[in-house]
């Protein structure tokens, strides 16, 4: 099934006389491809037919209110960052319950950002500075005299962000089987 959606997205670009690339090209620069906004799964490179997203991508393949949402994005860093150095952290009354919330923050950055950031490279960089900012976070952290140190929340932040980009990853595929065809 897989290969016969792929020999029919290639069939479509060959019938318009463009090649994979230049459809590849068109997409990632935002360009109207068969007015149908076609981004790329971000974690298996497979290709996605989007329609316009209600809230998220437009027709054009562009992010609807992208600076409300770069907004929301910088103060959910903000909240991640207060509460990672605050001296009165959320309890979760569970064992270990500190590292499902760094799962959880993590993730839902990731997710968020995942969801406005379309193009792979991109949300590299964006995973790459999530887990930068928690290990950072966690040597701060070890500076204060009423936080400590572990490498487990870490490996928590880091997990998080795979998890959130994973997510991403798949709203975009349950997307696309359920988005009408072009």
């Amino acid at each position: 099934m897989i290969e016969g959606a792929r020999r029919l997205r290639q069939e479509r670009a060959n019938a318009e006389g463009q090649t994979k690339n230049q459809v590849k090209d068109a997409m990632l620069s935002g360009g109207d491809v068969r007015r149908t906004a076609r981004v790329i799964a971000c974690c298996s490179m497979r290709w996605v037919n989007v329609t316009a997203v209600p809230g998220i991508v437009t027709t054009e393949g562009r992010v609807r209110f992208l600076r409300l949402r770069q907004t929301i994005g910088v103060l959910l860093i903000g909240l991640v960052v207060y509460l990672s150095l605050t001296p009165h952290p959320i309890e979760i009354p569970i064992e270990q319950g500190d590292k499902y919330g760094h799962v959880l923050a993590y993730a839902a950055l990731m997710f968020w950002y995942a969801l406005m950031y379309l193009k792979r490279r991109d949300r590299m960089r964006l995973a790459l500075g999530f887990v930068f900012m928690g290990v950072a976070l966690e040597f701060l952290q070890g500076l204060t005299n009423y936080r400590t140190f572990e490498i487990g929340d870490m490996a928590g932040d880091s997990f998080g962000v795979i998890v959130g980009w994973l997510g991403a990853a798949g709203f975009w595929q349950a997307w696309s089987r359920h988005a009408p065809p072009p």
